[in-house]
C-alpha cells in the first residue's frame, strides 16, 4: 500500500484572459504538477490522483517543460520548430516573437544545430517563439527563469509582459515575479 500526500485541497482558481499568473512555493509541493494537470489529465495520472473538474476555456494550450527531453535535444533548429507543427503554425508571430527575442532565426537555421549544443538562452528563446507561433492562447511555462543568464532573464520578462496570451508560470526569482505576474498562486 502507498502512502499517498496530499498537495492541493480545496483549490478554486479562475484565470482571466490576459492574465499573468504565477505559482510560488517550496519545491515538492506540486506546482508542476498543477501544470500538468491543466495541460492534460493523463500526463499524470501514473503518479497521482485528482479529484473534482478542471473548466478550460481555452482553445489551444501551449507548454514550455523546465527541462528538453533527450530526443528533443538531438533535434535540429528546424526539426524542432516544424517537424510536429499544426498546419496553422503562424510564421508572421513566430518571426516577431523571435524579432523582440533578439533571436537570430536565420543563423540557427542555417547552422542546423542540435538543440543541445544552444546555449540555456538560446533554446529558452527558440522555445518561446515556436510557442507564440502555435496559436497557444494559454501558455504554461515550468520554471523557465531557472538557471538562465541575466540578459535571458530580462528576454523572459519582456516576453511575459508584452505578450496579449494568458500565462501560468513557475517562479522562484523574485524580480521576475515582481516584473511581470499581474497574480500570484501561493
Amino acid at each position: 500500500i502507498k502512502d499517498y500526500k496530499q498537495i492541493v485541497c480545496d483549490l478554486s482558481l479562475n484565470v482571466k484572459s490576459g492574465e499573468k499568473l504565477a505559482i510560488i512555493g517550496e519545491e515538492g509541493t506540486g506546482k508542476s504538477t498543477l501544470l500538468k494537470l491543466i495541460l492534460s489529465p493523463s500526463k499524470i495520472h501514473d503518479y497521482t490522483t485528482v479529484e473534482g473538474t478542471i473548466q478550460n476555456p481555452f482553445n489551444k494550450i501551449g507548454y514550455l517543460p523546465q527541462t528538453l527531453s533527450e530526443q528533443e535535444r538531438q533535434q535540429t533548429v528546424l526539426e524542432f520548430l516544424f517537424k510536429n507543427s499544426e498546419d496553422l503554425f503562424d510564421y508572421n508571430a513566430f518571426y516577431q516573437s523571435a524579432a523582440l527575442l533578439d533571436l537570430d532565426v536565420k543563423k540557427l537555421e542555417d547552422s542546423n544545430l542540435h538543440l543541445g549544443r544552444l546555449s540555456g538562452g538560446e533554446r529558452l528563446k527558440l522555445q518561446l517563439a515556436k510557442l507564440a507561433g502555435d496559436n497557444a492562447d494559454l501558455l504554461l511555462l515550468d520554471e523557465p527563469s531557472s538557471d538562465l543568464d541575466l540578459e535571458s532573464q530580462l528576454t523572459l520578462q519582456k516576453f511575459i509582459q508584452t505578450s496579449a496570451k494568458t500565462i501560468i508560470f513557475i517562479s522562484h526569482d523574485e524580480s521576475v515575479l515582481e516584473k511581470t505576474a499581474t497574480a500570484i498562486l501561493h
